[in-house]
């Protein structure tokens, strides 16, 4: 069996690679390089690799938090501490970013919004149940 420690990162393709740094930069990730084929951002224990797209490249992504007709990334979750859900959704409102909810699943209450590319982003918070999920 494979000894994973964590997801090391999560690599997204962009078609604006300045859009999407300022994006993250702006919803409080810090760039912790940049190459000439990626720039890697940094939250917490979280890594995102943004990826040039090539000219022409086809959009290939879901759409809504849980698009079940699409065979695609759906989203990518940040947990984020109890209680802060509406803190975050404020900041992001004010910073020009729509978001929608927050909204209550059976495990979880969540806000979601999108990068420049329309790559789905949700911060969450488990109930119960799943916090003890690490």
């Amino acid at each position: 069996m494979l000894d994973i420690k964590r997801i090391d990162h999560f690599a997204i393709t962009t078609r604006d690679r300045k859009s999407a740094e300022a994006f993250y930069l702006k919803i409080g990730f810090e760039q912790v390089l940049k190459v000439e084929r990626a720039t890697f951002f940094k939250a917490g224990d979280a890594i995102i690799a943004l990826f040039p797209a090539n000219e022409g490249a086809k959009d290939g992504k879901a759409r809504g938090p849980m698009d079940k007709d699409t065979i695609a990334f759906q989203h990518l979750a940040f947990r984020v501490e109890d209680g802060t859900l509406e803190h975050w959704q404020t900041k992001l409102e004010k910073a020009g970013i729509s978001t929608k909810g927050p909204k209550e699943h059976e495990l979880n209450r969540s806000i979601y919004f999108e990068d420049p590319d329309g790559n789905q982003l949700e911060l969450t918070h488990p109930f119960d149940g799943l916090s003890k999920v690490q």
